[in-house]
């Protein structure tokens, strides 16, 4: 519904790492990214909807500032709040720091994978659920109930996410948000559906909670293009031919 061809979305992301064997284990034992196609120096993990993350190994580069724009993270959508539940079971058996948050829409659990990139990991509360004032969404960060979570796992072993597992957003590390704001409403259609404070904003097509979001709680400076981490995120747009674009924080873009 949210992520229909008809609707404008992000399909992928490229990011540019240093160590392709640790994130490639990384992304398929401890994500749960089963279906990938490996070349000299990439790996390609497909999603479902002909969805994407690709990891470009690139010696050359070098590791990003704290300060620098680029990925805040890439949120992964699963199906069912079971497939929630399982996969939390699953990373705390692995032992990795997370995080974990009840956002009124949705249910997310953080992390980052080992060379810093964020991944957000959620399910969606239903639609009919959500709080709209007139064209602004109501988005918290609260605790997330563990316990209540937990409560519907399927008690299956864990065997990678579920097939179709689909990129539901993207949050960037922004320089400006208005700029970017502006840009992406311009190039995508985008409207904001929420903000804070003028350091964040979220973003959206056809009523979803957000497809995009920027921010600039840690970000100062626009992006290096000699930088390891975000390389390049992949935009549908059906009524537009591929074209790419370079947004105001030097964020590399391509609409399909």
């Amino acid at each position: 519904m949210f992520h229909s061809d008809d609707v404008t979305h992000a399909v992928g992301i490229d990011l540019y790492v240093s160590d392709l064997e640790r994130l490639t284990r990384f992304y398929n034992e401890v994500i749960g990214l089963k279906h990938f196609k490996k070349s000299k120096n990439e790996v390609v993990f497909n999603l479902d909807r002909d969805h994407f993350i690709r990891l470009i190994e690139d010696d050359s580069k070098v590791k990003p500032s704290l300060d620098e724009a680029g990925l805040f993270h890439v949120a992964i959508l699963l199906p069912e709040r079971s497939d929630l539940a399982d996969f939390l079971v699953h990373i705390h058996a692995k032992g990795i720091q997370l995080g974990a948050s009840d956002h009124l829409v949705s249910e997310a659990i953080y992390l980052s994978d080992p060379e810093g990139n964020g991944i957000e990991i959620y399910v969606d509360r239903d639609h009919s659920q959500w709080i709209w004032n007139n064209d602004s969404i109501a988005m918290e960060t609260l605790p997330l109930d563990v316990e209540d979570l937990l409560s519907v796992q399927s008690g299956n072993q864990f065997d990678g996410l579920p097939s179709s597992t689909i990129i539901g957003h993207i949050h960037l590390k922004a320089y400006n948000v208005s700029e970017m704001n502006q840009f992406y409403h311009e190039h995508l259609g985008f409207n904001e559906v929420a903000t804070y404070g003028g350091q964040a904003s979220f973003m959206s097509d056809a009523n979803y909670h957000h497809h995009l979001a920027v921010n600039t709680w840690q970000s100062k400076e626009m992006r290096n293009d000699n930088t390891l981490g975000l390389a390049k995120v992949y935009f549908n747009r059906s009524d537009f031919e591929t074209m790419e674009h370079t947004d105001p924080s030097n964020i590399c873009i391509q609409i399909n």
